[in-house]
């Protein structure tokens, strides 16, 4: 099974080390996620290239002020 792209507003990570860093991010909840969608086939290869071939999974959000 092929895994699926990820993408953090409108950016796709394109390395082992953007996912790991995405992982710490949600993890210690610094983001606040508002929209989650999953995109396949035609629509994800128009927006994200080659890249979108096996689908892109998308969140849209914002970082959390720091207190």
């Amino acid at each position: 099974m092929l895994a699926l792209a990820t993408a953090i507003n409108d950016e796709i990570l394109k390395s082992e080390k953007d996912a790991i860093t995405l992982k710490n991010i949600l993890d210690k909840k610094k983001f606040k996620v508002k929209k989650l969608k999953i995109r396949k086939g035609e629509k994800a290869i128009k927006r994200y290239g080659i890249l979108g071939l096996n689908g892109v999974i998308e969140i849209k959000g914002k970082h959390k002020k720091c207190r």
